[in-house]
């Protein structure tokens, strides 16, 4: 198995960012390995949805379903990626003690790849995701 990790810190509360991050049509903004969501539900994120996205992983364009695993209000966010290969993202919301700042861990883990080849072809995804994050988010 597989992973990267990488935590950082994201200049808005963590209700923003858990808003931000729950609504998977926001994921291209954030997630560089995803391209487009081509399909989903509108409205309010809940456990169990299920949307089609064309993404970019390990080199190579894919057509992936993400379906929303966990949703934790102002906590965490994970969601499986299933395509191949296989894998979950988990997104974990920390205040910070101000509270207007979240300590923002990404984990990406892949049952199928090792993390020495994860991490030669998509290393720098959780960091650009969370300077991603922090630069759309800032002071929001």
């Amino acid at each position: 198995m597989g992973h990267l990790d990488k935590t950082g810190l994201v200049h808005a509360s963590p209700a923003t960012v858990y808003r931000y991050v729950a609504d998977l049509h926001n994921a291209p903004h954030f997630i560089s390995a995803i391209q487009r969501i081509t399909s989903g539900p509108a409205g309010p994120a809940t456990v169990g949805q299920v949307f089609q996205a064309a993404a970019r992983f390990m080199g190579h364009p894919e057509q992936i379903t993400l379906r929303l695993l966990t949703l934790i209000p102002e906590r965490q966010v994970s969601l499986a990626l299933e395509g191949d290969p296989a894998a979950t993202l988990t997104i974990r919301l920390t205040p910070d003690l101000g509270g207007t700042a979240t300590h923002t861990a990404i984990r990406l883990d892949t049952p199928d790849v090792a993390t020495l080849l994860l991490k030669a072809t998509m290393g720098r995804m959780p960091d650009d995701s969370i300077r991603r994050l922090d630069a759309l988010l800032r002071g929001a």
